[in-house]
Formats: C-alpha cells, sequence, structure tokens
C-alpha cells in the first residue's frame, strides 16, 4: 500500500467517526431535551409564557412523582397541552410487554416489535402506540 493510499484510507476512517460522533450528539440532544424545549419543537405555533409554565410545573410534578394540583383553563391550550405531554410520554417513556399465553414479563418497551417467549415460546407481537 502507498503512502498516498493509506493516507486516503486514514482521511475516510476519520471522516466517518466524525459523522457518527456529530449524529450521536444530535441523538443525545434530542433525548436530554426537556418538555418546554419539546414542545416549543413540535408546537405549530408559539407558545404563551403561561403554556410554558403550566408545562413546566407539571414536568417538575412528575420528577417529584405527585399529582398535577394546576389545571389549566380552556382557553389556553388546555387539550393541546394535554396532548403534548401524551406524545412526551409516547417517545420518552417504556411500555411493559407480557406474553398473551403465560403472562410473563417480556420487557419494556417503545416502538414495535416481535418477542419469543423463553418461557412458552409464543411468538408476541408488541405495537406501542
Amino acid at each position: 500500500m502507498s503512502m498516498a493510499e493509506l493516507m486516503e484510507s486514514i482521511t475516510d476512517e476519520l471522516t466517518e467517526q466524525l459523522e457518527y460522533d456529530a449524529s450521536q450528539r444530535e441523538i443525545k440532544q434530542d433525548s436530554e431535551m426537556s418538555l418546554v424545549e419539546f414542545a416549543e419543537k413540535i408546537a405549530p405555533f408559539p407558545l404563551s409564557e403561561f403554556q410554558k409554565q403550566s408545562i413546566r410545573e407539571y414536568e417538575e410534578c412528575e420528577k417529584r412523582n405527585l399529582p398535577l394540583c394546576h389545571i389549566p383553563p380552556r382557553n389556553v391550550g388546555r387539550d393541546f397541552i394535554y396532548q403534548l405531554i401524551e406524545e412526551w410520554k409516547r417517545q420518552h417513556y417504556l411500555t411493559d410487554a407480557r406474553c398473551s399465553k403465560c403472562n410473563r414479563l417480556l420487557g419494556k418497551f417503545n416502538g414495535q416489535a416481535e418477542i419469543k417467549c423463553p418461557k412458552c415460546g409464543e411468538i408476541n407481537r408488541i405495537v406501542v402506540k
């Protein structure tokens, strides 16, 4: 292998590694996104300060495992806030899946999967919505 070929292969490997690192940073940023940032990203309109505060209060209650005491009035986009929270949960929380035959816990999922139960051999199709 000539020196030029060696330098080219090293350059290609470094380029691939940099692209991979950049994509991993982007994925990490999305997973570390706060609920308010998530809301601002997917909302079809700018959020009001009251909506942002309501979302922050919900997020604090979730972190402390407390019930939500604050219910915003309907005219400030309460339904949108509820839809947003459900979408956040769907994307960031895992759902338990059990075998349809023996009820053994197969795991926690987010998305679709097809799992063979290790206990009874049943093929289980899991779809998390």
